[in-house]
C-alpha cells in the first residue's frame, strides 16, 4: 500500500501541524510571560549569592561521598521496587519507572565522578539503554493518545484506516521494545552499582 499520498495519513497531518503551532504559540507565552522572568531572575541570584567551593580544598570529601552514597542507593532502591514485573505493567505504572530510571541517571551523572569512573560510566550506559526502552514504550503509549486526540469523534474512512496503520505499527514496535526492555532489566540489575 502507498502510504505517501494517503487521504487518512495526509488529514493527520495537516491536524498535527495546526496542533503543534498551537502548542508552540502556548510555548512561547510562558516564555515571555512576568512568571517565567521572575523564575529566570530569582534562579540567577541565587547562584550568583551562593558560594559553590568557595575556600573548598582540593582533598576528598568524604561526607559528601556519604550524600552521594546515600541518594543513589536512595534512587537505585526506589527503581528495583518499581521495576518488578516490568513486562505485565500497566503503561502508566511503567511510566513511573520510566521516571524513576530518569532520576538515578541524573544522581549517577551528578555524582559519579566521586567514583571510579569506568564503573559509573558502564552502570551509567546500562541505565541509559534501560531509559531508552522504557521512552519508546511511553511514546507508544503517546502516540496513541494524541492520534485519538487529532482524529476525534467523526467516523471517516481514511482516518479508520490511519488507526489500524498505527495500531500495527505501534504493536510490533511495543513487542520488540519489550524484549529488549527486558534485556536490559535484567542486564542493570545483575551488575553491583558502582557506588558499592
Amino acid at each position: 500500500m502507498e502510504y505517501e499520498n494517503h487521504a487518512g495519513l495526509l488529514i493527520l497531518r495537516d491536524r498535527a501541524f495546526t496542533a503543534q503551532a498551537e502548542a508552540y504559540a502556548e510555548i512561547r507565552a510562558a516564555l515571555t510571560s512576568q512568571r517565567y522572568q521572575c523564575l529566570l531572575l530569582t534562579l540567577v541570584a541565587w547562584l550568583e549569592n551562593e558560594r559553590w567551593g568557595k575556600g573548598a580544598k582540593n582533598t576528598k570529601n568524604y561526607q559528601v561521598t556519604d550524600i552521594a552514597t546515600a541518594a543513589l542507593t536512595k534512587c537505585y532502591k526506589q527503581l528495583r521496587r518499581r521495576g518488578k514485573h516490568l513486562d505485565e505493567m500497566d503503561p502508566k505504572v511503567r511510566h513511573a519507572t520510566r521516571i524513576a530510571a530518569k532520576k538515578l541517571r541524573y544522581a549517577s551523572e551528578f555524582f559519579g565522578s566521586l567514583y571510579s569512573l569506568k564503573k559509573s560510566d558502564g552502570f551509567i550506559r546500562k541505565l541509559s539503554q534501560l531509559q531508552d526502552w522504557l521512552g519508546m514504550l511511553n511514546d507508544i503509549t503517546i502516540t496513541d493518545k494524541l492520534l485519538s486526540q487529532l482524529i476525534g469523534q467523526r467516523h471517516d474512512p481514511a482516518l479508520d484506516e490511519v488507526l489500524h496503520i498505527f495500531a500495527g505499527w505501534n504493536s510490533c514496535n511495543a513487542m520488540l521494545s519489550m524484549e529488549h526492555m527486558d534485556e536490559a532489566w535484567q542486564t542493570l540489575i545483575s551488575k553491583k552499582p558502582f557506588w558499592y
